[in-house]
């Protein structure tokens, strides 16, 4: 299982999961413990414990040995119940919090890659992009650039549109447009004082 971790290929974390699981099940036989002895209510209060601290200390040093004694159960049981209650084990469950949080920083802050990778946890940057990458099929850097260009391609158009829909407005309402002016016109000649007589009404606005 440590070599398999060591290849870091796309797969290694399914892999390690399966292999992990199979270490679990050999364990029970041959310790004839029961990974399932702790109360179900229990076993729930502990891993909702379990997965508030992971979002609440994403970004400090956290392994499966310092979840086990925070949650006062065995190791082993649990990856088995966290998995029952998340779908995942609690470490992947650490992984994808960390990367969901840079993903949030690249894509709103202009912090290096290196700071981002220290500040959700990872003391290797060189970890956090392979990491990185597993999950998004990207690095970060590129993670970045997509979601600028995807920005852009968003509000890159906006202005052009609003002056097309400005302009469509005024040819589909000439007449209101016309008395815009007019009445523009008439409040400079009346603060002037140059005009002679009444004004005349321009046709279709109220006398």
């Amino acid at each position: 299982m440590v070599a398999e971790a060591r290849l870091e290929e796309p797969d290694s974390g399914a892999i390690c999961q399966k292999l992990l699981e199979l270490l679990l099940l050999y364990i029970t036989r041959h310790t004839r413990q029961n990974l399932l002895a702790a109360p179900p209510k229990k076993a729930t209060r502990e891993c909702r414990f379990v997965e508030q601290y992971i979002n609440e200390h994403y970004f400090e040093e956290i392994t499966l040995e310092s979840l086990s004694l925070l949650a006062h159960i065995n190791k082993y049981y649990l990856v088995h119940a966290f998995k029952a209650y998340k779908g995942i084990s609690p470490i992947s469950y650490l992984t994808q919090k960390r990367l969901s949080e840079a993903m949030h920083l690249l894509e709103t802050t202009n912090y290096p890659v290196t700071k981002i990778s220290g500040m959700v946890g990872y003391s290797s940057q060189s970890y956090f992009s392979q990491a990185f990458r597993r999950m998004t099929s990207m690095s970060p850097n590129q993670y970045r650039k997509s979601n600028e260009k995807n920005a852009g391609k968003q509000t890159g158009n906006r202005p052009a549109e609003l002056k097309s829909r400005g302009l469509q407005r005024i040819l589909l309402q000439p007449t209101a447009f016309l008395r815009l002016i007019f009445a523009d016109v008439l409040s400079m000649s009346t603060r002037a004082g140059d005009h002679h007589g009444p004004v005349p009404a321009y046709p279709g606005t109220d006398s």
